[in-house]
């Protein structure tokens, strides 16, 4: 991906500056407080459940996470053929961003689309999410669109609560109908927030039975996920196992077809091509390559 600045917008909102003001220190301590706290939630703690809600997680995760998301959704596409992929993609689409947050995954699609598909004009898309990311996504929406797409492109958006953990039950599917009429559905790093609400392995591979099963035919399912091995009420969650099992039933009960398989050695990983900021990098230190794993898949019936 090609260089790109994300951060420059999210400093700017939030106020951070290098500065000897005691209010300006304070601001950028609490904020990397903030951020370590979220991180260990993330790495150590995922039994127990991330107020997303919280402005000061919300705060964290932009400065932290938001970055590295958007470059993870356009790696993930940046690999897939893109005759595989054409029919699926058309001048006017429809898109659902599950657990979609402050949605990095759209700016990454876009950024995707603009080098890839330039005939497409206008993007409908749909979050959904049970937690309040209102402020952040219209910020966001504001300052990225552009940049990360270009002029005279037309990205419309709502906003649809949905506790993701609730869609093993059919009804809770149904009532999302807009799901059947998306041309994209894209799920980035949702699996563990969900199976630690859920605590059962069955029902979270039954969220991704649903969704599929929902999907209209012709339409694209991208799902990503973190690289983690976690133990949560004695139970092993491990992210390839678990879409190497979507998969397979994917292929089985929707005849879907793989356009990016999940990987059978080591998880895909790729550098951040983001630029630094001195007070990024000096209090809030970013580690290297970004590891994840996908699945991208067509449903064909």
């Amino acid at each position: 991906m090609i260089q790109h600045d994300p951060l420059r917008h999210i400093i700017n909102n939030i106020g951070l500056v290098e500065s000897c003001n005691p209010i300006d220190k304070a601001l950028v301590m609490h904020c990397s407080s903030k951020v370590n706290e979220l991180k260990n939630l993330y790495r150590i703690n995922w039994q127990e459940q991330i107020e997303y809600n919280s402005a000061d997680c919300q705060t964290a995760y932009m400065i932290y996470y938001f970055p590295n998301y958007i470059e993870t959704m356009y790696h993930t596409l940046i690999k897939v053929e893109t005759n595989a992929i054409n029919g699926s993609f058309k001048e006017n689409m429809k898109i659902c961003i599950m657990g979609g947050g402050p949605a990095p995954e759209l700016y990454g699609f876009l950024a995707y689309l603009k080098e890839n598909f330039p005939g497409i004009k206008k993007i409908e898309s749909h979050f959904f999410d049970k937690n309040n990311w209102e402020n952040w996504r219209q910020f966001c929406f504001d300052n990225f669109i552009e940049e990360y797409w270009g002029s005279g492109k037309i990205v419309y958006y709502k906003h649809h609560i949905c506790d993701l953990c609730k869609l093993h039950e059919t009804y809770e599917i149904e009532s999302l109908p807009i799901i059947k009429e998306a041309d994209l559905l894209i799920i980035q790093n949702c699996g563990l927030d969900i199976y630690t609400s859920l605590h059962d392995i069955g029902k979270y591979r039954q969220v991704f039975n649903n969704l599929i099963q929902a999907m209209k035919p012709g339409s694209i399912i991208v799902i990503i996920d973190v690289v983690v091995y976690n133990v949560i009420s004695g139970n092993w969650f491990e992210t390839r196992g678990n879409l190497h099992h979507i998969r397979d039933m994917a292929q089985s009960n929707y005849n879907c077809t793989v356009l990016r398989d999940v990987s059978n050695g080591n998880p895909y990983r790729y550098t951040p091509n983001i630029i630094e900021h001195p007070i990024i990098r000096d209090n809030f230190p970013f580690k290297g390559d970004v590891k994840y794993h996908a699945l991208v898949m067509r449903k064909t019936t």
